[in-house]
């Protein structure tokens, strides 16, 4: 197998940084949570480690001409002897291909590398034109058992099993609207699925879909006009006739996610990207003992089947070379949007909770060398662009002197005489393994027989330190390697970074404890317990300690344990900063998204993206809040009572799992913290006039919303300058008018509390949590409208497709604060609604109606969203 044909994509993985555009840590790292399935796993990180296509295409056939694989990948493509192309019949171009009945079925195959698995999402499109619409399964394509796309009773109906060899369905028969498939008539047809979702369009309208978190089985065959070569064709009767027009297959992006107009020219060919290398971390985070090591691949250590090396930081043994052993590999390929796996045990376990770290090759990041060593001394030349602040060095070719060896800036004043051990707990030691030479942004110097036995394979990693080349004007660090020294106490050093991080490395210089991982995305809860991995041990995730917040500047240490705050002691890092790509950059959709629960089983509410901020309903209760950055802690909008303990898991990748047996009619808000949009900060308050609290929004928020998690009772304080251009301020468990909030200000970088001794803001000794939000052109606007008291008044926010969120509360008088959303209706007719201020609802009101540029109100009566004459506050979403 070609190493080109393992290469699945994700416009997300685009060329980062090419063609001089701005390089964002979004773009070189990822932390991704996975669940083992034990078989073949793509993980779609959106990282550019190898080639692909810049928009997922992985087979696209237009039938102009010869029959042939316009995609990227130029996969050969095998066409039956009856199979044919037509000029007189066709959609766009020059021709279409053409399935004319035939005992001999008229088929084209591609590679099974194309054709969709696993759990990823894939589209599946292009035009059919047939003779016998009416007719009964008539194959329209097949990768076998696990997709199968059908011509059957005037419509398109699709399954999906999760084996290879049995019609295990889990997707048994959706389709598209009833009769909308008719003879001789060009149809265009969408198999699309989008997370659990999976839906048939048919001229761009849904049928009615169906949801499964089950996984597509790998592909026995990748076909167009028959189950196989010889079964259930597109045409089963003398003088049947099927053409079909640009065919497409995408792996990893569900092109369509609600009704759309069908394209009106033929779709653009894909562009080819090609991958950037890097390296990949995987642990096993739920159990220890066999099959839980520490599993290291990278782009240089890749066998003749393109297949990739393993090695294990908790060990000393030689790297493993899976040969073209799917079960045994770690990773099968590096991807233009991540990477696959194969069912190597440490990795791929059925039912195992991993963690994945991904490091792009970029210059002010990450490299990655191999050499071979020399027995004396010699320098390494490298690509990183700037000094190193931490190396890492492993041999690759025997477990002799397989130590990982740790170089790191701030070990001491003379730190190429220095040495520690990833795999060991050993405190930090002299020796000659980098030659007593400091490295340069070009070259490194190895030297004792750890770094550079005569004939032995190392591989290096190399990682930066404050390079600040990244951001929207390239001025920004993306990771620092430091130092800090321990006071012994809970009330720990605080380390400014500059930049908040979501990943760090710790290990004590002094001491003989381990060395500590931890990252957001498993959880580091202010004021709780953090979730972290030992990298010199096999040893499941420890959730049951605190040992550090994340600040928007940095990280405090929370704990007096010697793994992080000896007193006096010495604890070197490396910091890799939170996601801080624009808004500018997304969609609406991967930032925001109402969900309306329907199972009957789970707590899940699948978002697309990692959730950071979720609140959530149902008619008459009460209006939960969690936050990713206080995690195991509820707060309610409609209550002044402090926060209270209820488990709620936001250590998974497109969701949080809030404890729970059923979310059947309950409505939840998902929001991913975005510069430009939203972000959110927790503080503590001093008792002094003039808190600054510092915040990454980047942007000045217009509506900041605050809440005492320490103290009951106290209020909701929000704030917002739409209403005179100076900041006022209102509770929103209130209903009361706004007024005045001239003791608060704010900035791009920092809000401040000029008031002191405020329970609601600045309490000595209270904790608070604070959400802040911005217009975001065609995202998000924040702003304000003056009622008319008549239907159709037209709110507009710039945006495009309609408004998905609105929240809207009278400013000169008072009134509650009503939350509309798309995922129970904004629809011509009844639209339901909660007010955040209480637990009331209603399900058989029209006060609002959809509109492109955002949303349009009705006259709504008294105490309602239309007065005339009554101002009016609202926060919108597209």
């Amino acid at each position: 197998m070609s190493s080109a044909s393992k290469k699945l994509i994700q416009a997300a993985g685009g060329a980062a940084g090419a063609g001089g555009a701005a390089t964002y840590v979004d773009d070189v790292f990822s932390t991704y949570l996975y669940h083992g399935n034990g078989s073949a796993e793509t993980i779609r990180n959106g990282i550019l480690l190898g080639d692909g296509a810049e928009n997922n295409t992985t087979l696209q056939i237009t039938g102009d001409g010869s029959i042939s694989d316009d995609s990227p990948f130029g996969y050969s493509l095998t066409s039956s002897s009856s199979m044919t192309t037509s000029t007189s019949v066709k959609k766009f171009g020059s021709g279409s291909m053409h399935f004319p009945y035939n005992a001999t079925l008229p088929t084209v195959s591609a590679s099974t590398d194309s054709a969709p698995q696993g759990t990823e999402d894939f589209t599946i499109e292009g035009w059919i034109y047939h003779s016998a619409a009416n007719g009964s399964f008539r194959t329209i394509y097949a990768s076998g058992y696990p997709i199968q796309l059908y011509v059957n009773s005037n419509n398109i109906i699709a399954y999906c099993s999760s084996s290879t060899t049995s019609p295990s369905y889990f997707v048994n028969g959706i389709g598209g609207p009833s009769n909308s498939l008719q003879d001789n008539t060009w149809t265009h047809f969408a198999f699309v699925r989008n997370g659990n979702n999976f839906t048939v369009y048919v001229n761009g309208n849904a049928g009615t879909g169906t949801t499964s978190s089950s996984a597509v089985a790998a592909a026995s065959r990748s076909i167009l006009g028959g189950f196989s070569t010889t079964l259930y064709g597109i045409c089963t009767s003398s003088g049947e006739n099927a053409y079909i027009d640009d065919f497409r297959i995408t792996r990893g992006r569900a092109v369509y996610t609600s009704n759309f107009t069908p394209p009106t020219a033929a779709l653009d060919l894909d562009t080819a990207v090609t991958g950037e290398g890097g390296m990949v971390w995987i642990k096993n985070r739920s159990s220890g003992g066999s099959y839980t090591n520490h599993a290291i691949v990278d782009s240089e250590r890749v066998n003749s089947s393109t297949y990739h090396k393993s090695i294990y930081p908790n060990l000393t043994e030689a790297e493993y070379d899976p040969g073209s052993s799917v079960s045994s590999a770690v990773a099968t390929s590096f991807n233009s949007d991540g990477f696959s796996l194969g069912n190597n045990s440490n990795v791929n376990f059925g039912n195992g909770d991993y963690v994945s770290w991904t490091f792009r090759k970029q210059p002010g990041f990450f490299d990655v060398v191999t050499y071979t060593g020399n027995g004396t001394n010699q320098t390494i030349s490298h690509n990183l662009g700037s000094v190193p602040g931490m190396m890492i060095v492993k041999r690759t070719d025997s477990s002799t002197n397989g130590f990982w060896i740790v170089y790191h800036r701030s070990t001491s004043g003379s730190p190429q005489n220095d040495y520690m051990i990833l795999n060991s707990t050993q405190s930090l030691n002299q020796w000659t393994d980098w030659n007593q030479t400091a490295p340069t942004s070009t070259e490194f110097s190895v030297g004792s027989a750890y770094t550079n036995t005569s004939s032995a394979t190392y591989v290096a990693y190399l990682f930066a330190h404050d390079a600040q080349d990244f951001g929207e004007d390239s001025d920004e660090a993306i990771i620092k390697c430091g130092s800090y020294t321990g006071n012994g106490s809970s009330n720990g050093p605080t380390i400014d970074l500059g930049f908040e991080p979501q990943w760090l490395l710790i290990k004590s210089t002094n001491t003989t404890d381990s060395w500590l991982i931890l990252d957001t995305m498993r959880g580091i809860s202010t004021g709780g317990n953090d979730s972290y991995l030992y990298p010199n041990l096999s040893n499941a995730e420890v959730t049951t300690a605190d040992r550090v917040d994340v600040t928007p500047t940095g990280f405090k240490v929370t704990s007096s344990s010697g793994q992080v705050n000896d007193n006096t002691y010495n604890y070197i890092y490396m910091a890799i900063r939170r996601p801080h790509k624009p808004a500018s950059e997304f969609a609406a959709t991967d930032m925001f998204s109402p969900i309306v629960g329907t199972s009957s089983s789970d707590w899940i509410f699948d978002a697309g993206f990692p959730v950071d901020l979720h609140f959530y309903s149902k008619t008459s209760n009460n209006r939960f809040v969690f936050d990713r950055l206080r995690e195991n802690e509820y707060l309610m909008f409609n209550s002044d009572a402090a926060g209270s303990a209820y488990t709620c898991d936001f250590d998974y990748m497109n969701y949080c799992d809030v404890s729970g047996s059923s979310n059947n009619g309950w409505t939840m808000y998902n929001f991913k913290r975005t510069p430009g949009f939203f972000d959110m900060v927790t503080y503590a308050g001093t008792g002094s006039s003039g808190l600054a609290v510092n915040h990454n929004l980047g942007v000045t928020p217009e509506l900041v919303i605050i809440k005492n998690r320490t103290y009951s009772p106290s209020d909701w304080p929000t704030l917002t300058t739409a209403v005179d251009g100076s900041w006022d301020f209102q509770l929103i468990n209130s209903t009361g008018a706004f007024v005045d909030g001239t003791w608060f200000t704010a900035s791009a970088s920092d809000f401040t509390l000029n008031v002191a001794t405020s329970r609601n803001v600045n309490y000595s000794g209270n904790n608070y949590i604070s959400y802040l939000f911005a217009t975001a052109p065609g995202i998000s606007k924040v702003g304000t409208y003056t009622g008319t008291g008549a239907n159709g008044l037209d709110i507009d926010c710039g945006f495009t497709n309609g408004a998905r969120f609105v929240l809207i509360k009278r400013t000169d008088s008072t009134g509650d604060w009503y939350l509309f959303d798309s995922a129970r209706g904004i629809v011509a007719g009844n639209d339901p609604y909660f007010l955040l201020n209480s637990t009331s609802y209603s399900d058989s009101t029209d006060y609002i109606e959809p509109l492109s540029s955002g949303f349009q109100l009705n006259n709504g009566g008294n105490g309602s969203v239309n007065i005339s004459g009554a101002n009016y506050l609202f926060f919108a979403i597209a």
